[in-house]
């Protein structure tokens, strides 16, 4: 069983320690043959620009422009947050080779369904699809509103699964 494991980065330079650690596990996960992806959020975008993690260096630590160089070479993947690049004035065009920004739909993918494919009134309330328009209304994704609470998300996706076999 091959899964995708995921080792989210949310710090940048002035933290080499935080910044670096998520790239170590990845990098073994993905040297191992997983699928490995780095989401990079807030000031870790900065890092997967060209020379964004160069002089990155904690103690005891690899260097995080080698190891992220390693990790990409290992079809690892790293992913920067669109929300969080935009106001940084990052673009696709500053990136690192093998770097890429991402929105929300693309990081959730094949998690999710691409619509509420349900029509129980109960199940459709608690969807956390995107495009879901009992979800939006109530507070999920892609509205003004609130996540759902902890468990609901789990439970509405679940609903929407197939009977096993």
């Amino acid at each position: 069983m091959n899964e995708k494991l995921i080792f989210t980065c949310t710090w940048g330079r002035d933290e080499p320690e935080r910044a670096t650690l998520p790239f170590v596990a990845a990098n073994i996960a993905a040297t191992a043959g997983q699928e490995a992806i780095v989401p990079c959020t807030i000031e870790a975008v900065r890092l997967g620009c060209k020379g964004g993690s160069e002089r990155v260096e904690a103690s005891g630590l690899p260097k995080l422009d080698d190891l992220m160089t390693e990790f990409i070479a290992n079809q690892g993947k790293v992913w920067l947050c669109g929300a969080c690049a935009k106001p940084r004035g990052i673009t696709q065009d500053q990136l690192t080779e093998g770097v890429t920004i991402v929105g929300a739909a693309e990081r959730l993918g094949s998690e999710r369904q691409p619509s509420c494919p349900d029509t129980r009134p109960a199940a459709r309330s608690q969807c956390a699809s995107l495009r879901c328009p009992r979800a939006r209304l109530q507070g999920r994704p892609g509205s003004a509103g609130a996540w759902p609470g902890p468990g609901r998300a789990e439970s509405c996706l679940a609903s929407h699964r197939p009977p096993p076999p």
